[in-house]
């Protein structure tokens, strides 16, 4: 089965409402208790979809009946539907800005942006891109890729941009959580409350850099039930919001394939305080959703002191890392930190050799809150470099002795040193290390010499037959032959 690699489907959905009242009516979201906390206005959705590339990417034919599943649900929902489909690399860009001038400036708007095809990651998933028709594969032209591909950058840049409340970025691929993995999300589920209100932009993936996404997506049909069956609406106060709509897609989705969804919220501080809202079951063109009444018991009951402080376990992984809370030093982890004043607080490890990681975790009154903190490795991206070896004679042959790969010419090699041997018969073998260097060449020229061979070469002196040796304790042997005079004269002369 064909793979989306790196991330298949960017489904980028942002809930903002629009002024234009005529198109639908507005939707008020109330607390518990009955209390208004927010509302949105009309809604408006751009679906793109690219299935055809014409450079070396291949098809994928599934896209347009995924399109129209996720184009039915949410005018289900009364959203206004845009459709673009196999844009190129201009109307790529163009379509997404021109939705945003249009409906990305007012507060109350609610606005969804759909993405569905293939998406690639570089630079150990720290910047990812959607690819237009039009944009060749990265391992054939990666300029040229870059040149025509839209950066996540520039989807971060509308985001920050646009001046909704409420935002939701969903990718229905495989895609590093770098650009969210700043602030993290409660593992359960509240219920709405004022925090609704304030601004928010939430990433929701697919899984993580790395997983393949089936050509056949898994999470776009889970995300359509979650919302038209009910089933995202975790603790059942008639609402479906962000954090549970996460909570849902990354234990169903694991259950049919090998991923495993990935979602947060904007490292910004002022766009990750608060939480979108999907009405699940009320139509939306009632002017407000009533959640369930909360039952209230009539006896009185006394009301506790309340307590002031509470208690962190922070675990860190791999042990031993420095944690910072608010940015005090408070010790090495395993930590448990006791007497800390109720409310949010920002606690942040570091260890030498990994990536710094922070989050902010809730001090209850009297509890301990577990927090625990995976570090990852430092990645250093190095390009690599490149080997010319130039011999004379020039049909020399040159092997690399430290490693397996054979030597040929311009080969790319990781930055380090290397053990040459460049030999010919009739000419001395040379072995040399030479060191090579990130995103340069290295050239080296080797000049064989020739072996020297000396050959002597001596005839064995005659002596005449009359003529015995005079005295064996004469004879002199120098190498391989033996000379024979005697009495101190030389050999006779025959005449």
């Amino acid at each position: 089965m064909m793979k989306r690699c790196v991330f298949l489907g960017f489904l980028l959905l942002m809930l903002f409402s629009t002024t234009s009242r005529a198109a639908t009516r507005g939707l008020t979201i109330l607390d518990r208790s009955g209390e208004p906390v927010g509302n949105y206005g009309a809604s408006f959705a751009l679906l793109v979809g690219v299935s055809d590339y014409t450079s070396g990417w291949p098809s994928l034919h599934s896209i347009p009946s995924e399109l129209a599943e996720v184009e039915t649900l949410l005018k289900e929902r009364g959203f206004i539907v845009k459709k673009v489909m196999n844009p190129d690399s201009h109307e790529l860009r163009e379509a997404f800005e021109r939705f945003v001038n249009l409906y990305g400036y007012v507060p109350d708007n609610r606005l969804l942006f759909y993405f569905s095809g293939h998406g690639y990651t570089r630079k150990n998933g720290s910047k990812g891109y959607l690819v237009p028709t039009d944009a060749p594969n990265p391992r054939m032209d990666e300029r040229g890729f870059l040149r025509k591909a839209l950066h996540m950058v520039d989807i971060l840049a509308w985001a920050r941009r646009m001046e909704a409340r409420h935002v939701l970025f969903m990718f229905d691929s495989c895609f590093s959580g770098t650009i969210f993995k700043s602030r993290s999300l409660p593992g359960a589920p509240s219920y709405i409350n004022n925090m609704t209100a304030k601004p928010v932009r939430m990433f929701i993936t697919a899984g993580d850099a790395g997983q393949e996404v089936p050509a056949k997506s898994v999470f776009t049909p889970i995300f359509v039930n979650a919302l038209r069956r009910g089933l995202g609406d975790l603790n059942r106060d008639g609402y479906i919001s962000g954090t549970e709509l996460g909570l849902y897609l990354q234990t169903e989705v694991a259950k049919y394939s090998k991923q495993t969804p990935q979602f947060g919220k904007i490292s910004d501080y002022e766009l990750s305080q608060g939480d979108f809202v999907f009405f699940p079951n009320q139509s939306v063109y009632s002017a407000i959703v009533t959640p369930p009444a909360p039952k209230i018991d009539p006896r009185p009951k006394p009301r506790p002191a309340p307590v002031r402080t509470g208690s962190l376990r922070i675990e860190t992984k791999p042990t031993g890392a420095d944690i910072y809370v608010n940015g005090e030093h408070m010790g090495k982890a395993p930590e448990k930190l006791s007497g800390l004043p109720v409310g949010e607080v920002t606690v942040s490890a570091r260890m030498d050799g990994f990536e710094p990681l922070e989050t902010v975790a809730l001090v209850r009154g009297g509890k301990t809150e577990f927090v625990g903190l995976e570090l990852e490795k430092l990645h250093f991206d190095l390009a690599p470099g490149h080997l010319y070896v130039s011999t004379h004679p020039r049909d020399a042959h040159v092997r690399l002795l430290n490693i397996k790969q054979p030597y040929v010419r311009g080969i790319d090699l990781a930055p380090g040193d290397y053990l040459l041997e460049i030999s010919r018969t009739g000419y001395r073998t040379v072995r040399q290390w030479v060191k090579v260097r990130a995103g340069l060449d290295a050239d080296v020229l080797v000049q064989l010499q020739r072996v020297e061979t000396q050959t002597i070469v001596t005839s064995r002196p005659q002596r005449a037959p009359s003529a015995p040796p005079r005295n064996r304790d004469e004879n002199i042997r120098i190498g391989p032959l033996q000379f024979r005079f005697g009495g101190g004269g030389r050999p006779p002369r025959r005449r």
